[in-house]
């Protein structure tokens, strides 16, 4: 089900980013990062690639000078966070963070591409979007 949320909202959030090319490249990034497999030969190696991808979407997002690039900096922080704390945690099931927290924010940053896309900040903005006439 996760996986199915995050491909319509990465689908989603490349239909409305069609026109703007540096929020659909950031949406495709994003996009890979989520769905790209991770290494599961070793847990060092599976934490150092998930924390790593992260870094890269984050200087990426920094680079793009994209409207989405602030909130998406900012979740990939937490992301990094939380991966680092999978890592010491050792992927222990009760505080593991891959159970929820890390799905969540993975969301969070496919919405954000979508929400903050030039299609529809302006509607967002505008409260009233509907023409009153």
């Amino acid at each position: 089900m996760y996986l199915y949320t995050c491909g319509l909202l990465l689908l989603a959030g490349l239909a409305v980013n069609v026109h703007d090319r540096r929020m659909f490249a950031l949406t495709a990034l994003v996009g890979a990062s989520v769905f790209i497999p991770a290494p599961h030969d070793t847990a060092e190696h599976f934490y150092l690639f998930c924390a790593s991808a992260e870094i890269v979407v984050g200087v990426l997002a920094i680079a793009s000078h994209s409207r989405a690039g602030g909130a998406i900096v900012n979740l990939c922080i937490l992301l990094v966070i939380a991966h680092a704390l999978g890592y010491a945690l050792d992927g222990s099931l009760p505080f593991s963070p891959y159970r929820g927290i890390v799905k969540l924010l993975e969301l969070m940053q496919l919405s954000a591409c979508l929400v903050l896309s030039p299609v529809l900040v302006p509607l967002l903005r505008n409260c009233d979007a509907t023409t009153s006439r």
